[in-house]
């Protein structure tokens, strides 16, 4: 026997009795000859794949494979070989790679179903969508049972494609794949997009009415399903009476024998109303409807977390705040500073995160309190938490916003509970021993706008920080026009149908007007407001909008287009607060008027409180193209207008009445 005959002789031995990795080894230096046989290529490839060792395997097979281009067996061995180390590099980051991987293994095994659905993954992984979906397809044709290519399919398209979301979604019939294929539904619904209530349900039948977990969502968003951009004022009732119906649907189906075939968990009832509260009507009615529905669903998963927690007596007393926003955000920078006042304050502060996200303002944030927890888990877990930590008080800067915390609303997981104005409306439920608010943004007849006991803080109501302004810069750098240019930086479901005959009136009385706007989450947002608003003009005989869509920016290039621009035109209904504040902080005008709830009253309490409602604030919603006629039409006013703006706006950010009254509310709740 030749040497290189004993040698993979010895080789072959090692490898049959499992030890790959010391026949590769022993086959090394043939490897590594000009011409090594086609046995110890095979052989190496066999104990290289074994091992795993793609790119060694990938060598020999090609080698293999250059001496018999027509073996097809080996071309779908190599294309497999590249399919599985572009799944490694994948895992490692590297999508670029993996994608090159995907591609090779394609092109030697085109109808290859994985590697197209892992090309189609690398894609998702670089950004590009588009041909992803077009990849995904060509996948399903090969594996139309897929149901991970059927769910991932539905979540690249739904941006662009909302039908074409649903018909994969309905397509998923394995159980296991029900949470994920929710989870594109719940972007939907988020979203306010019209398929919304049919991909809930085209879930159905993985729901199980809600006897798997969290099925049960699935009905609540067949049922309670709205649109973010309103078609037009007209339709605003048409909304909120399909939207009654679905709760009434839902009263009538969840009996307690209902509930109680349904898996008891917290996180079937994470469902918020958020779009509600845009569309200008009292939610009071229907926001207790709902919470009820929620109370009668908790009642019968965790009736014993209705009641609050034994709290033992102690010195100091300990106070929670939750949210998922202590971080950069609205909400993080209106009630971070109350994190802040109750620790000066002596209070032993727990502060709650719910995860994904935290930063730089969570982390500042958990440094001042006693005690910081970041919850990334499963509700349970976070409300057995919550009464172990045994609160004195459990702080919810916001309801509505987060439907995570909507069925925790439902419990008393500490022995007092207050909610506050994050997402400005009634919350619904009887669980809340207060609602803070701001005293100057609410009307006389406040209190009954809410279910909740209403109380109230002066000023902003929180220690809101004044933003360091960005220098002056030119409108050509920013992508704006010259002439009179008016802005309107609201999200696109802020702008109610009321707003376009106002805008449509002010361009007739200022034809040169541009309306500056930043484009929405979702491209379709800008083609149906655009749509809505145009019929407006033309009712009016107004032309064409002017509008100028801007990318979203970061903060300081947002102060700056702030800096820009001539005037700000606040929504009706639901007016800004966060814009609002950082519009005056630049000088801005900002012309509004006064809603019937506290949440479309918020800017004009700011020009109030700085003296400048008689100039800014109209009567009714009717009266603001007057007031921005003024202030657009005479550069002496309006130049007048912002210096008065500028040496007052600085009274908006005293908070020190604010932190007074607010330890003292913090007090007499605690002690009632």
């Amino acid at each position: 026997m030749s040497p290189a005959a004993a040698t993979l002789a010895r080789a072959h031995a090692l490898y049959q009795g499992g030890r790959y990795r010391e026949a590769l080894a022993l086959l090394a230096p043939s490897l590594a000859g000009e011409r090594a046989s086609g046995q110890v290529l095979a052989l190496a490839a066999n104990a290289a794949i074994k091992l795993h060792d793609y790119e060694r395997a990938i060598g020999c097979v090609a080698a293999l494979l250059e001496r018999s281009p027509g073996e097809a067996r080996l071309r779908a061995t190599l294309a497999t070989l590249h399919n599985n180390r572009g799944g490694r590099r994948r895992e490692q980051e590297r999508p670029a790679e993996a994608l090159s991987d995907f591609d090779r293994a394609l092109e030697l095994a085109p109808d290859h179903a994985q590697a197209h659905f892992n090309r189609a993954l690398a894609l998702l992984d670089l950004g590009r969508d588009p041909e992803a979906v077009l990849v995904l397809q060509r996948h399903l044709q090969l594996a139309p049972g897929d149901p991970a290519a059927r769910v991932r399919l539905a979540r690249a398209c739904w941006r662009q494609d909302g039908a074409e979301a649903v018909s994969q979604l309905a397509h998923v019939r394995d159980p296991e794949y029900l949470e994920p294929a929710l989870a594109v539904a719940d972007e939907l619904g988020r979203h306010g997009e019209p398929q919304a209530s049919a991909a809930y349900a085209a879930l159905a039948p993985l729901a199980a009415a809600g006897q798997r977990s969290p099925g049960l969502r699935a009905t609540l968003g067949q049922a309670l399903s709205l649109p973010s951009i309103l078609p037009s004022a007209s339709a605003v009732e048409q909304v909120r009476d399909a939207w009654r119906a679905g709760l009434a649907r839902l009263e009538a189906d969840w009996t307690p024998q209902f509930l109680r075939s349904c898996e008891p968990r917290l996180s079937q009832l994470a469902w918020s109303n958020f779009l509600l509260a845009y569309q200008g009507r009292d939610d009071l009615p229907l926001q207790s409807r709902f919470a009820a529905l929620i109370g009668r669903a908790v009642e019968a998963f965790r009736p014993q977390w209705r009641e609050p927690p034994a709290v033992p007596a102690r010195r100091t007393a300990r106070i929670g705040l939750l949210s998922s926003f202590w971080r950069e955000c609205t909400v993080g920078a209106y009630f971070g500073g109350w994190i802040d006042w109750l620790a000066d304050a002596g209070y032993e502060v727990f502060v709650y995160q719910l995860g994904p996200l935290r930063d730089a303002t969570t982390d500042r944030l958990a440094a001042v309190a006693a005690r910081f927890h970041f919850h990334h888990g499963d509700l349970e877990s976070l409300v057995e938490r919550l009464r172990e930590d045994a609160l004195d008080l459990l702080v919810l800067p916001e309801l509505g916003m987060d439907p995570r915390l909507t069925p925790i609303a439902a419990l008393r997981s500490a022995r007092r509970q207050l909610v506050a104005w994050g997402h400005p409306v009634t919350t619904g439920f009887e669980t809340f021993d207060g609602y803070m608010s701001c005293a100057d943004m609410e009307p006389g007849d406040a209190a009954a706008h809410y279910c909740e006991r209403l109380r109230t803080l002066p000023g902003l109501g929180v220690g809101y920080r004044l933003p360091e302004l960005p220098p002056p810069t030119g409108r050509s750098d920013l992508g704006l026009p010259e002439g009179p240019l008016v802005l309107l930086p609201h999200s696109m479901f802020k702008l109610h149908p009321d707003l376009d005959p106002v805008m449509a009136e002010l361009a007739l009385r200022v034809p040169a007007v541009r309306y500056v706007l930043f484009e929405g989450e979702l491209p379709q947002w800008r083609a149906r407001f655009e749509a809505r608003l145009g019929a407006a003009f033309t009712a009016a005989g107004a032309g064409e909008p002017a509008l100028v869509w801007l990318a979203r920016t970061d903060r300081s290039r947002y102060l700056a287009i702030n800096r820009a621009c001539d005037l700000m035109l606040d929504p009706p209904h639901f007016s800004g607060g966060n814009t609002a504040i950082d519009a005056l902080a630049c000088a801005l005008p900002v012309v509004t008027s006064p809603g019937r709830f506290m949440r479309g009253r918020q800017s004009m309490a700011m020009l109030r409180r700085i003296g400048l409602d008689g100039e800014l604030c109209a009567h009714t919603t009717a009266g603001i193209a007057g007031l921005a006629t003024g202030v657009l039409e005479t550069d002496g006013y309006r130049h007048e207008l912002a210096r008065s703006i500028g040496e007052r706006a600085i009274e908006l950010f005293d908070a020190e009445a604010v932190r007074a009254r607010f330890l003292d509310l913090i007090a007499e709740c605690l002690s009632a």
